[in-house]
């Protein structure tokens, strides 16, 4: 006889970008998020609508966690963070945007990690939520940072806002904390090195 699998908890990622060029920080799952500025947002946006579709047409509970600026050891090679560290160990210039004013709330791997397994059995059904850090931190504080554990100085390639790029994320991150007990407690001072220890024993 066949079994049927009970589905307890779909949950799925999404993305800060969704929140696009809103105006009322930090960003909150309650803002309207219909006005995407980037094809990569519309796909998280549309990403979102069919899970929940599917939920409501399948009863399946599911889950959304909208990620800003994740980055630390095994991160992808086409994230700011990875490529900085290539650029400058090789001495490259590095492509600074918006003229390096740019903030981000930049939230380490072990947080997230965290973060979805609460979701996974403590998630309200239905719900979004936003997984960050919590806190706002300037890019240039990030190459400072770079330049200090890498021991080099960055060149630093001061460019315009890139089109479909936001200038500013920051999360509120209060339903993460109420629903899943979400407490990040890696900030990017910490998690940082931690990142360019990895990348020098794997990539030297």
């Amino acid at each position: 006889m066949r079994q049927t699998t009970v589905l307890e908890n779909f949950v799925y990622a999404s993305s800060s970008s969704v929140y696009g060029n809103n105006k009322t920080l930090p960003f909150s799952e309650t803002q309207d998020v219909a006005n995407p500025i980037s094809l990569y947002a519309a796909t998280k946006i549309a990403n979102e609508l069919v899970a929940k579709s599917y939920s409501h047409l399948y009863q399946i509970p599911s889950t959304g966690l909208r990620f800003f600026t994740v980055y630390g050891p095994y991160g992808r090679p086409d994230m700011a963070l990875f490529s900085f560290t290539q650029k400058i160990l090789r001495g490259e210039p590095i492509p600074v945007f918006n003229y390096g004013k740019m903030t981000r709330d930049f939230t380490y791997i072990d947080d997230i990690v965290r973060g979805i397994r609460a979701a996974l059995y403590k998630a309200q059904q239905g719900q979004i939520y936003n997984l960050a850090c919590g806190r706002q931190e300037n890019l240039m504080h990030m190459v400072d940072l770079l330049e200090r554990k890498l021991g080099k100085t960055a060149q630093r390639k001061l460019m315009p806002l890139q089109a479909g790029d936001v200038p500013v994320t920051s999360a509120d991150i209060s339903k993460a904390q109420q629903d899943l007990d979400y407490k990040p407690g890696v900030s990017i001072d910490q998690g940082l090195p931690q990142f360019v220890e990895w990348y020098l024993a794997t990539h030297s």
